[in-house]
């Protein structure tokens, strides 16, 4: 074998191994740092058991310090609760009243039964009278507290004595009366720390520069006697922010060693008395066995740490200069940027493998260079694409949908001819073409960038299918049939419009590759999944068209057409869904195109739009024309329609165009080009346009901004107004509605859905006029008339009445996705639910506002609130029936208000109606609008506690404060009438309702701080009940904070 000049001998598996120095300095350094560190455990297991005991003690200390503290503070509040509870007590009046010799023995005993019912252990009063009876169940009295008639009564004292902290809490009443209660924490429950963990507790009052005589301890001396009086040595206090003292040893009375440190004291006890806790001394001093051991330990750290530098020096090192070097590579292969050759430091193994690192890094470098340029240009080129694309069909969306929208409008003119009337229709069936291209572009670059969201939900399959099928139909020939086999009450869980993408981009794929046969979309179970599949007879696919199937503008649409974005959006989504789609073909067979959803059940499902008339969007509109709803009979029926009346307000005029000449055969149109124009015509039209069409994007105001100043004038239940926006987002919508407006619609629109919300709206309207005129017969009996022919104009009747006004939450919303003649049947069905039970209670209906009711109960208030306990169950009964039907559910608000009302008939010669004049009314339905704020079902004025008395047996009442009524100077007290019909907030807002109502009495009485606390209380045990936040915000506002969230905001 031969050698080489500065190279070491080859072996046939190439480098020969040289004598290995590693292993030798392994073994030695090993064994000098594990060999002696053994010899050391014994010192380090006996300060560990040093250390546990004084980590153990400090705990002790902290523990008995709290418990001392917590022990007085719940004493404290548990004294102020039992106060305001006797101050609300009905007997508490008449202590306060009588001040006479003669009363006072009454006094006395009431005071005692008091005390005994609240379990107080003292309780004095004191009359603005300038008398002071105090009573209590020891020696203390209330003057040694600081109260007394002509003190300066504190909010709250103790004192101490050799067996309990006397803990004393006062309340000034309004009329200058004062009550002041008294609460003991007995000695013993401070003995409970001394069994559990030793603890002993001394309280002495202060007495600055001298020793103080203990009025209070648990220790006892080796006789057993207690220690109480004897002096407590000065020790020192804890300095600010820290709760306790620096600890001092002292000898007990048993010779026992122990620590003793001074415990702080909550304000304002800790100004009068001092708190010491004392524990047994930790046994456990360093002896000289110890201190040998820790010598020989540093000694052992000494030999170990030496050891470490030998083999840091010899071995860790260069393998740390290799490992820092790997590191570096690939951040440098990262970032791009250079990174020089490793030193190599040794002639062993680790020398030679560092040479060899740094021959391949510099390989590894100059691959990556070139790679990562090759990469940066081709990113740089994709993202122009992408950008190109993105903006150009952005671009393109709004023009095409115009030149679309106009030549649907111009099919339905009279005055073109068959000929041209073809040519318009294919016109707009190409523009349809191009639009639907344009999405699909921007479908596919918003799935290759993953900025698609999806919007999973329960929905039923086989209505979807029907759906899509019947678009489709458009597309077939007719020697090919579509086929729904799809199983009836099958549910699945997934973005229910992207599914139904993806059915119509399968079904008119299998359609156009179809010449005769069938094309059919049939479900098959399997465990939790439902198996979707789409099978059609055509010609099918060879192995090289199945490669390029999903493929953008594959290669294989010059051979059979399967090109363009459909089937491979189609895949995208169903794997944004974690599923996978896939094809199963061969030539002259056919094709199969199957997919999995995960199954789901009715109950999770959410009604959506009725069959029949849902509106197929964001997909490829092609070859048929403008698609009518085939049960809309009333399409072709125009003629004997009424025309109505639209102001379109837009500023493009091309809009306006559209939309007045899609709607002209049943509407006259009026347009304005922005806010101004359209609150011209409306203040300048004596009689306003049955509906508005309203421009979100105008200028100088915004369609929101109008539509606000429109409900100034107008309500939604006349005027609906229909807001039409660029955006869909959640936001914009919830925006429109909080502007007034009763419908949103996107750009851009159908104008067969614009025809069918416009006739459901307007229709709405008009239902809620003819609801108007009505005047009850009940009305006409309170006048004295028999008949409403007998009645005439001016003629009144003023009494004391109740109002009972309710209305249907969300009602505009129900009724767009109900449809006008169900929504008339749903409310009519509604209506004849409650109007009974409003009668069989001695009331009637006055009117009926849209879907809210006022009803007036003649009689007594009791009445009304009896009634709205009967509508509550009837609801529930009717949400429960409207559940198992899969119908809609309902929240309904009742407000309830007496007071005296003028009841007559007002109008002129050609049109009377009945109606009720009072702010009786206006505060009823002001009470309605609170169940919103406070989330309740029935809320009360004082006015209607007041005349039914406070106990109700069949309701729990809960007092919600002071509110502030728009139109009326003064607040008014308000009530909520909670109703148990298995609601779990009311059980428990039931529960908490006596604590809240002692923070509403805090509120009212200006103690902010303490009802701060205890809303916050309230607030951790019931967080969505809105009501302690409208309390903790009106107490924020009054600090400077807006709300709650303001003031997170700010501590963050």
């Amino acid at each position: 074998m031969r050698g080489r000049i500065g190279c070491p001998p080859r072996t046939r598996y190439g480098v020969r191994m040289s004598r290995s120095r590693i292993s030798y300095k392994i073994f030695l350094t090993f064994t000098i740092v594990l060999g002696l560190p053994v010899l050391g455990m014994s010192m380090i297991l006996s300060r560990i058991s040093a250390r546990v005991e004084e980590s153990s003690q400090e705990d002790r200390f902290a523990y008995a310090g709290t418990y001392l503290r917590d022990s007085i503070d719940r004493s404290v509040r548990f004294a102020e609760i039992r106060v305001h509870q006797v101050s609300e007590d009905s007997r508490f009046p008449r202590l306060l009243s009588g001040s006479d010799s003669q009363s006072l023995p009454a006094s006395a005993t009431d005071i005692i039964v008091l005390m005994a019912e609240y379990n107080l252990d003292g309780l004095a009063i004191a009359p603005r009278d300038g008398s002071f009876y105090s009573y209590s169940v020891s020696s203390i009295s209330f003057p040694e507290a600081g109260y007394g008639s002509d003190m300066e009564n504190p909010e709250t004292s103790m004192l101490v004595d050799k067996e309990a902290l006397r803990l004393f809490s006062s309340l000034e009443l309004p009329e200058g009366s004062m009550v002041i209660g008294m609460v003991s924490l007995d000695r013993t429950v401070l003995e409970v720390l001394k069994t559990a963990v030793g603890a002993d507790f001394d309280i002495a009052p202060v007495q600055p520069g001298k020793d103080a005589p203990i009025s209070l301890t648990t220790r006892r001396d080796s006789f057993g006697k207690n220690l109480a009086g004897t002096a407590m040595p000065s020790l020192t206090r804890p300095l600010p922010g820290e709760t306790m003292g620096p600890a001092i040893p002292f000898t007990g009375t048993d010779d026992t060693p122990r620590l003793i440190r001074i415990a702080s004291l909550s304000p304002p006890f800790d100004e009068n008395y001092i708190a010491a806790v004392s524990l047994p001394l930790p046994i456990g001093t360093i002896s000289e066995v110890n201190a040998y051991l820790i010598a020989f330990s540093l000694a052992t750290i000494a030999l170990a740490f030496s050891a470490s530098l030998i083999l840091a020096r010899q071995i860790v090192r260069p393998i740390g200069s290799l490992l820092e070097g790997v590191n570096a590579l690939s951040s440098r292969l990262e970032s791009g940027g250079t990174l020089s050759s490793l030193e190599v430091q040794t002639g062993d193994e680790i020398g030679e493998l560092t040479e060899a690192f740094n021959r391949m890094s510099g390989g590894l470098r100059a691959a990556h260079t070139e790679l990562r340029q090759q990469n940066e240009e081709l990113k740089e080129l994709d993202q122009i694409k992408d950008e190109f694309l993105a903006t150009t069909s952005s671009e393109l969306r709004s023009p095409l949908n115009n030149i679309v929208a106009l030549a649907e409008s111009m099919l339905g003119s009279k005055e073109l001819s068959m000929d041209d009337g073809r040519t318009v229709s294919f016109i707009a069936a190409t523009g349809r073409k191009l639009y639907g291209m344009i999405d699909d572009i921007l479908d596919y670059s918003r799935l290759e960038h993953d900025d698609m969201n999806l919007n999973i939900k329960a929905f039923e399959l086989k209505p979807l299918t029907d759906i899509v099928l019947r678009f489709c139909s458009g597309l077939k020939k007719t020697t090919v049939e579509l086929f729904n086999l799809v199983d009836s009450d099958l549910y699945v869980r997934a973005d229910e419009s992207r599914i139904e993408q993806v059915l119509y981009n399968l079904v008119g794929h299998a359609v156009r590759m179809t010449e005769r046969g069938s094309v059919i979309v049939r479900t098959r179970r399997d465990a939790d999944k439902v198996l979707i599949s789409v099978s059609d007879t055509g010609q099918g696919m060879d192995k090289e068209a199945l490669a390029d199937a999903f493929r953008p503008f594959g290669t294989s649409e010059r051979k059979d057409g399967r090109g363009g974005l459909g089937l491979p959006i189609a895949q995208r989504l169903i794997e944004l869904h974690k599923e996978t789609l896939s094809i199963e073909s061969a030539p002259d067979r056919g094709t199969i195109y199957s997919f999995s959803l995960p199954l789901s059940s009715r109950d999770d499902a959410v009604e959506t739009t009725p069959e029949g008339q849902t509106v197929l969007t964001d997909i490829q509109e092609e070859d048929f024309g403008e698609l009518v709803p085939l049960d809309d009979h009333s399409w072709n029926n125009a003629n004997d329609r009424p025309r109505y009346r639209v102001l379109a307000v837009d500023e493009d005029p091309v809009n306006l165009r559209i939309l007045a000449n899609g709607l002209r055969d049943r509407y006259d149109v009026m347009t304005a080009t922005d806010g101004a124009e359209a609150l011209r015509r409306l203040a300048a039209d004596v009689e306003p346009p049955d509906i508005v069409l309203l421009a979100v994007m105008l200028p100088k105001v915004t369609g929101y901004e109008v539509c606000a100043m429109i409900r100034k004038e107008h309500p939604g239940v006349r005027l609906p107004v229909i807001l039409m926006t660029g955006k869909a987002r959640p936001l914009d919508v919830e925006q429109a509605f909080a502007a007034g407006a009763n419908d949103v619609v996107v750009k851009p629109v159908s104008i067969i859905e614009l025809r069918a919300r416009l006739k459901t709206h307007v229709e709405l309207a008009k239902v809620n006029e003819a609801y108007s005129r009505f005047v009850p017969r009940d009305f006409i009996k309170i006048l004295g008339k028999e008949s409403i022919t007998e009645a005439s104009l001016g003629e009144y009747r003023e009494a004391d009445m109740t109002i009972l006004a309710s209305d249907i939450r969300n009602f505009t919303l129900l009724s767009e996705r109900l449809g006008p003649k169900a929504t008339f049947i749903w409310l009519n069905e509604y209506l004849s639910k409650v109007g009974p039970i409003i009668r069989a209670h001695g009331g009637f209906i006055d009117k009926y506002i849209g879907d809210a009711i006022m009803a007036i109960f003649p009689k007594s208030p009791r009445d009304a609130i009896q009634a709205a306990l009967a509508m509550r169950k009837e609801i529930h009964a009717f949400n429960e029936r409207a559940q198992q039907q899969n119908n809609e559910s309902i929240e309904v608000g009742i407000g309830i208000h007496t007071g005296s009302l003028m009841l007559g008939t007002i109008g002129e010669a050609e049109r009377m109606d009945g109606t009720v004049i009072s702010d009786v009314v206006n505060l009823a339905f002001r009470l309605e609008e609170l169940t919103k704020t406070f989330n309740a079902r029935i809320i009360v004025s004082g006015a209607v506690m007041e005349a039914v008395g406070d106990r109700m047996d069949d309701v729990d009442v809960r007092y919600l404060g002071f509110s502030k009524i728009k139109g009326k100077e003064t607040s008014v007290p308000v009530y909520e009438l909670i109703v148990k019909d298995g609601d779990p907030l009311a059980e428990r807002k039931s529960s908490l309702r006596h604590h809240f109502e002692q923070a509403v009495f805090l509120f009212d009485s200006g103690a902010y701080e303490e009802a701060y606390k205890a809303f916050i209380e309230i607030g951790a045990e019931l967080p969505e009940d809105p009501a302690w936040k409208i309390y903790v915000n009106k107490i924020l506002g009054a600090r400077g904070y807006e709300d709650a969230e303001e003031l997170q905001d700010e501590e963050r």
